[in-house]
């Protein structure tokens, strides 16, 4: 009943929410690409380095490099 479409609800929306995130990640890395003459490999390290180095979620540098954070 109630508490199966609850969770069901909650689901869709933790799934949306990683599909969000990782669209982001994935404009991040062709803006890196794009400006900075990256492979998508390099942009990928790039990220993962930066978020690592500063202890935030991969998904925040991302939307820095966008200017969006």
């Amino acid at each position: 009943g109630r508490q199966r479409m609850r969770k069901i609800m909650e689901q869709n929306a933790r799934l949306t929410k990683r599909l969000d995130e990782a669209r982001v990640v994935s404009q991040a890395k062709c803006a890196l690409a794009r400006c900075c003459g990256m492979t998508e490999e390099q942009a990928h390290r790039f990220l993962q380095k930066k978020s690592m180095d500063s202890g935030v979620k991969m998904v925040q540098t991302a939307r820095l490099v966008l200017g969006m954070g």
